[in-house]
């Protein structure tokens, strides 16, 4: 009996879900609009009420809806946090570690540096790198890391690219922590090399040398994995 409520119960909170994903689909609600109460959903769908507060907390951990306390829930669509969330489970399961991530952010980052070298005459993201490159020498350490992060940041908004966008987000995420960790252990000939892989990067947008930003990108992970085998996170 017990494992029959369950069953029931089960199939409430899926339909609930279900009911949500088909008003997103019809646009009766969009980014930032707020969704039906509980007991409307509720009400709406002939299922309890608890069975409705399951189906928002789950959208809540997906990201997907923003409880607002005293407001309701909203739809807030974020997915980087979701994604985060599942890389930080996978690193703490052992399914994953630093190692992967570097080396699947190098991959990616290979092919964002592709999609936005297509687009680099009409990208005004591209032509903001010059201002932290110009920053980058005489700034210290903390910032100097935080304008690395940016750098990164600013290639793939250049690609224009949502799905890209998310999932860099979501890895930088966790990836941020552990890269802040490695570059407080770096000299300042380490940074110059960074910087230099940075102006490598923007140059080969400004002269038309993809194979130079290429290069330049595997030059910036050739030296975080060689720092990552030095230090011990």
């Amino acid at each position: 009996m017990m494992e029959e409520n369950k069953k029931e119960y089960e199939k409430e909170y899926e339909k609930a879900i279900a009911y949500i994903r088909s008003l997103i689909i019809q646009r009766k609600i969009t980014i930032g609009s707020r969704i039906p109460s509980e007991r409307k959903i509720a009400e709406t769908l002939s299922i309890s009420r608890n069975s409705t507060r399951e189906a928002l907390k789950r959208l809540e951990n997906m990201g997907l809806i923003e409880r607002q306390q005293g407001r309701g829930n909203y739809l807030s669509g974020n997915i980087t946090q979701s994604f985060s969330n599942a890389i930080e489970m996978m690193l703490i399961l052992h399914q994953t570690d630093e190692a992967d991530i570097c080396q699947f952010r190098r991959g990616i980052e290979k092919t964002i540096y592709d999609l936005a070298y297509k687009k680099r005459d009409e990208n005004k993201y591209l032509f903001k790198m010059t201002e932290l490159l110009d920053v980058f020498p005489t700034a210290d350490l903390e910032m100097q890391i935080k304008i690395d992060e940016e750098i990164h940041y600013l290639l793939v908004r250049a690609t224009k690219n949502t799905l890209l966008i998310t999932m860099m987000n979501s890895i930088s995420a966790v990836y941020r922590q552990w890269i802040g960790t490695v570059l407080r252990h770096a000299s300042p000939d380490i940074m110059k090399q960074l910087h230099n892989a940075h102006i490598a990067i923007y140059k080969s947008f400004v002269q038309g040398n993809p194979k130079q930003g290429i290069q330049a990108i595997d030059q910036h992970y050739d030296i975080i994995d060689r720092m990552s085998l030095t230090i011990h996170i």
